[in-house]
């Protein structure tokens, strides 16, 4: 893919992103480097669809190639009046698989502009999955 072209699919993924209402940031780190990107994925998947108050989860799984642990991005928005704290979420992710962060975002576009990066990087073992409240 050119840099051309991988430059404009990222402003395009980001414009999109950027015009969702969006609740958090999150930033999840796998603890004993025993997951593979598809276990990460599954799990991503399994955590937040217990989440019942969950409306859209936007989450950019990146293989671990910086940082040498599978570890992921993404945005998370819930249901109005019905979203848990920023600290629940944490201490939910912190419990169960390892490093979190989860933060009120400040601005949708600098945060979506981040997150894009992973969908136009041209990494073999990267995952985009989106999780809606429809999703069983």
């Amino acid at each position: 893919m050119s840099y051309e072209r991988n430059y404009r699919l990222q402003k395009e993924y980001s414009k999109w992103l950027a015009n969702e209402r969006w609740d958090y940031f999150f930033t999840g780190t796998f603890r004993d480097g025993s997951f593979t990107v598809n276990g990460a994925r599954r799990a991503c998947e399994r955590f937040f669809k217990g989440l019942q108050t969950k409306e859209l989860v936007v989450l950019f799984i990146e293989s671990g190639s910086l940082y040498g642990e599978v570890h992921i991005h993404g945005m998370l928005r819930f249901l109005p009046f019905q979203k848990p704290s920023a600290e629940y979420l944490w201490k939910r992710c912190f419990d169960k698989y390892g490093r979190a962060k989860v933060e009120v975002i400040n601005s949708r576009e600098n945060v979506a502009e981040y997150c894009c990066k992973y969908v136009t990087k041209e990494m073999t073992h990267e995952t985009f999955i989106v999780i809606t409240k429809d999703d069983v």
